[in-house]
């Protein structure tokens, strides 16, 4: 599982999920917020940007993307990266007009 945007790791992702995971990677752009993810069982942490996934496509079974699409921004960008590794994508916004966006993409 591919947590995109996972932050510190512990909203649901790395800290509830890891343990039933065969791989759990939290990624997230701010390097610094990984610390606590770092620290989690079973759990690899990847500084990179949702827009440029540095995961090779079929490697990962699920992509979890969490407060992460922004529609005025890179969103579109991010969801097309994410579908493009073939995985299970599961996206959720706070925002209707992110909502929007992911549901247009991801069928």
């Amino acid at each position: 599982m591919l947590d995109v945007g996972c932050g510190g790791g512990w909203r649901g992702g790395g800290g509830l999920l890891s343990g039933s995971a065969r791989q759990y990677v939290c990624l997230d752009i701010a390097c610094g917020v990984l610390r606590y993810a770092n620290n989690l069982p079973s759990v690899d942490v990847v500084c990179a940007d949702a827009a440029l996934l540095p995961i090779r496509p079929g490697s990962i079974d699920y992509a979890l993307l969490i407060n992460v699409v922004n529609a005025e921004t890179d969103g579109e960008q991010v969801l097309r990266e994410a579908l493009g590794l073939g995985a299970r994508v599961y996206a959720l916004s706070p925002r209707a007009v992110d909502n929007e966006l992911i549901r247009h993409l991801i069928p």
